[in-house]
Formats: C-alpha cells, structure tokens, sequence
C-alpha cells in the first residue's frame, strides 16, 4: 500500500467582543471531556459518528489554546483521526483543523504541523 504523508489544515479566525473568545474557548474545553465517548452529528443531510474525542496537549502561544484529536468513525478497526487546535489571542480565536490523507484511510496518527500553526499565531500578536 502506497502511503501519502498530505496534511491538510484548515484556519478559521474569529473576532469576538467582550469576553466572547474567553467563553468559546471555556465551552470547547468542556465539550471534549463531555464527548470524549463519541457522538452522532449530521452533515450535509448526512449522519456521521464521531467515535471518540481526546484532550491533547495545548499548543503554546496566546493566551490559552486547547487541543483535541476528533476520531472519525468510517467503518474500519481505527477512526481517521482529525486534529483540532485553538489558540485565543484576546479577544481573537484561531481555530486549525488538521487532517492527514493516509490517515483518514488507515487510522494512524499524525502530527499537526505546528510551524503553521506558529507562523499564524504570532500574526495575532
């Protein structure tokens, strides 16, 4: 089997007033200890499984991040693992999502590049 070491990461920033940013941060903390034994999501019409969701260690930069790995349930012995980040500069969210090609086909984990992760980072600052 041919393996293709492709990451894909995706950056959303969000501006929020107001101690908005602090609070989503909060409520993502507390959404991956509440779903850490999976869950049932519809996408696009479409009914998808999240098998788990497991805390990782926060990235450094900001003001406070969390990180999580996101295991996607798509009928085979392991989840394809996705990896989110957030890094809250002030009032400022960037939130990555970072996917790996063999890795949504095999299960195997991945590391999240994190120069990318760094590079936009310090544009918040």
């Amino acid at each position: 089997m041919t393996e293709i070491q492709v990451n894909m990461v995706r950056l959303n920033v969000a501006s929020y007033a107001g101690g908005g940013a602090e609070q989503a941060l909060t409520e993502l903390r507390t959404a991956t200890e509440k779903c850490a034994g999976g869950f049932t999501a519809t996408v696009d019409g479409e009914k998808m499984r999240v098998a788990e969701v497991t805390k990782t260690a926060a990235p450094e930069g900001g003001d406070e991040g969390v990180a999580a790995t996101v295991g996607i349930d798509i009928g085979k012995e392991a989840a394809a693992p996705m990896k989110i980040v957030l890094v809250r500069e002030g009032g400022t969210l960037a939130t990555f999502s970072a996917t790996n090609l063999s890795s949504m086909m095999t299960g195997a984990d991945f590391e999240v590049p994190m120069d990318v992760v760094d590079a936009q980072v310090a544009k918040l600052g």
